[in-house]
């Protein structure tokens, strides 16, 4: 299921998206986190975070069907860096589980709240402060 698109291996293609998708789940998530830009980056981070999770454990699961289908093991120095490959794959996908959880129920949590509250009517303003002070 995992190993080939026509007669093209998947791994490869996928990665890319790998490439473009964790890191800008990450830039959504940063940009969540500034009040001027988490009305802006809400929904986007909840869709590109699941999507990017899911390529990820598409890209893992390729990578072991092309590491099968070359008929690599561990033992030569190509096998050693494949399973370096596949042991930071596997980091990554736990970071990748972990990021979604908390972004999207940060971002159901969220119901944009105003940035600044506003101002009762009777506080005094500051023109008149000033005046007071002279």
């Amino acid at each position: 299921m995992f190993d080939k698109i026509g007669n093209l291996p998947l791994h490869p293609l996928v990665v890319h998206t790998v490439v473009i998708g964790v890191p800008l789940a990450v830039l959504l998530a940063f940009l969540f986190a500034f009040p001027k830009t988490r009305e802006w980056a809400r929904w986007p981070l909840a869709i590109v975070v699941v999507g990017a999770t899911v390529v990820t454990f598409v890209a893992k699961q390729s990578g072991l069907a092309f590491e099968t289908a070359l008929g690599i093991k561990p033992g030569n120095p190509v096998g050693d860096l494949i399973l370096k490959h596949s042991l930071l794959a596997n980091q990554l996908f736990y970071i990748m589980i972990v990021l979604p959880l908390s972004a999207c129920s940060t971002c159901s949590w969220y119901e944009g709240a105003p940035l600044t509250a506003p101002m009762p009517a009777s506080s005094p303003q500051l023109s008149e402060l000033c005046c007071r002070c002279s």
